[in-house]
């Protein structure tokens, strides 16, 4: 199975470039499940050609960067954003599944109308998350680390995400 992965973008000012950065982690975990990273860079023309070409069986939208149009976002990627808008539409009209994890779960929200918030405390630091995965609702409590500054809200959660 073929994973299409998407890329934090990383600027070094010592040497003038923006960088697609992927945590090492993700190949291992991947590679663990048999499956083949595919990453995906920010900066391609077509990204439907592209994604049509390396015929991915689904995606995952990693962490990193805030939102572009976030009110003061802090180490932002206009390019990152416009190639995993492009990413979600592609999927979508395809019904190919896609794995949105921390930035990315904050990305297909807003991609399908909800909206995100500004969190404080969340910096460098670990929290509570409750999550269900069954129409019973019976909730799942984890203690997750945390690096950023934005959340969504029951309220600010997307109709179509649950």
């Amino acid at each position: 199975m073929r994973i299409g992965i998407t890329q934090r973008v990383e600027y070094v000012t010592a040497y003038e470039e923006a960088r697609d950065c992927l945590d090492q982690r993700w190949p291992e975990l991947l590679d663990v499940l048999k499956m083949t990273t595919v990453p995906i860079p920010n900066t391609l023309r077509n990204v439907d050609e592209w994604l049509e070409i390396m015929k991915c069986d689904a995606y995952i939208l990693t962490g990193g960067n805030d939102l572009s149009d976030l009110p003061n976002a802090k180490n932002i990627s206009v390019e990152r954003d416009r190639t995993e808008m492009a990413l979600l539409r592609y999927a979508q009209s395809r019904s190919l599944p896609v794995l949105g994890v921390c930035r990315g779960l904050q990305l297909m929200n807003v991609f399908f109308g909800g909206k995100l918030e500004r969190v404080s405390g969340h910096i460098a630091s670990r929290h509570k998350i409750r999550m269900y995965f069954d129409e019973e609702k019976q909730f799942i409590e984890r203690d997750v680390n945390s690096f950023h500054n934005w959340g969504i809200s029951i309220n600010g959660l997307a109709k179509q995400l649950t």
